[in-house]
């Protein structure tokens, strides 16, 4: 299962927390070097086409080909109970998340022994070296007792996580391709953002499109699963 998914043994997982932050947990390069730039292709490919939805499509309409015509345009991706960035809100029906996504989340939460985590929204972020995501708190899932998972891949992120208001403490620390930032409990709800994009990282892999590769060199890719609703565990 954990290679289906492209992630490494079990065993060689390692985990960073902050001693002041219970409820964040770090898994440090979790997924095999190979899967990054296949995590990051079905990324531009099938979370950014139909039934997915991107801030192409709300100029474009039944825009399809996303990467292929619109690459410098793409930034974000929704997929399953799809998120309206002007309500902040989700709907109460939508598309099953792809299979894959919601057995990651479920054997991430259940190996950090959080219990059983059900994904049934996902929000992608794609990141070019000058993009910048402002403070914000992820408040809008309904069930805001299941962890929020944050998988990266691409260049490497700065990311800043404070507390519950604006003008709290703040901590800073890099998020690099092939790790993995689960928030729960008393962290599930801070401000955090992400001022930078550090352009550190050379992939090569002649298996894979010499467009994915380029773009995977530049850019940054983040997959958000969440739980919005309550649902019965996924069966393993």
């Amino acid at each position: 299962m954990l290679e289906k998914l492209g992630l490494r043994p079990l065993s060689e997982w390692t985990a960073s927390t902050i001693i002041h932050r219970q409820g964040m947990i770090m898994l440090n390069d979790i997924f095999k070097s190979v899967s990054h730039l296949q995590w990051i292709k079905r990324s531009l490919f099938v979370y950014a086409e139909p039934p997915g939805f991107t801030n192409v499509g709300l100029h474009v309409p039944n825009v399809q080909n996303v990467f292929k015509e619109y690459r410098r345009q793409l930034r974000w991706s929704t997929l399953g109970l799809h998120y309206d960035w002007a309500t902040k809100t989700y709907p109460f029906e939508g598309e099953s998340l792809p299979e894959e996504l919601v057995l990651l989340s479920d054997v991430l939460s259940q190996a950090l022994g959080i219990g059983p985590m059900y994904a049934d929204a996902a929000i992608i972020n794609f990141y070019s070296r000058k993009s910048t995501l402002a403070p914000h708190v992820d408040r809008s899932e309904r069930k805001l007792v299941s962890p929020l998972i944050s998988l990266s891949f691409g260049q490497t992120a700065i990311y800043l996580a404070g507390g519950n208001d604006l003008d709290d403490p703040v901590d800073a620390f890099y998020i690099r391709s092939g790790d993995v930032l689960i928030v729960y409990g008393s962290q599930r709800l801070i401000y955090h953002a992400v001022p930078r994009i550090l352009q550190d990282k050379q992939f090569e892999d002649k298996d894979q499109p010499e467009e994915i590769v380029k773009y995977a060199n530049k850019n940054r890719v983040n997959i958000t699963l969440r739980q919005v609703d309550e649902h019965r565990s996924v069966m393993m």
